[in-house]
C-alpha cells in the first residue's frame, strides 16, 4: 500500500511542478507579448512623427522615396475616408428629412 501511496504522491508532486512551470511560462509569455506591444506602439509613434513632418513640408530632403510613397498613400487613404464620411453624412441627412 505504501508503494502505491508513494507513486500517487510522486505523480501529484509532478503535476504541481508542471502546473507551476506552466504558470511561470504563461507569465513570461505575457511579458513578452506586452513588450512586443510596446515596441509596436513606439514604432507607430515614429511613423506618426515622420508623417507629421511630411504633412508640414511634403518635399523634405531627408525622406527617401519609400517614405514619400507611403506618406502619399496615407494622404490618399485620408481622402478616401473623407469621401466615405461625406457619403455617411449624406445618408444621415436624407434619413433625418
Amino acid at each position: 500500500m505504501s508503494e502505491i501511496s508513494n507513486k500517487v504522491k510522486k505523480v501529484g508532486s509532478d503535476v504541481i511542478d508542471k502546473a507551476g512551470e506552466m504558470v511561470e511560462l504563461g507569465k513570461y509569455k505575457a511579458r513578452i507579448s506586452s513588450q512586443k506591444s510596446e515596441i509596436e506602439k513606439l514604432q507607430k509613434q515614429i511613423g506618426k512623427y515622420i508623417y507629421d513632418q511630411y504633412s508640414e513640408d511634403q518635399e523634405l530632403d531627408f525622406f527617401d522615396s519609400e517614405i514619400l510613397d507611403t506618406c502619399r498613400a496615407i494622404d490618399a487613404t485620408y481622402d478616401e475616408i473623407a469621401i466615405l464620411e461625406n457619403k455617411i453624412d449624406m445618408i444621415k441627412e436624407g434619413k433625418e428629412k
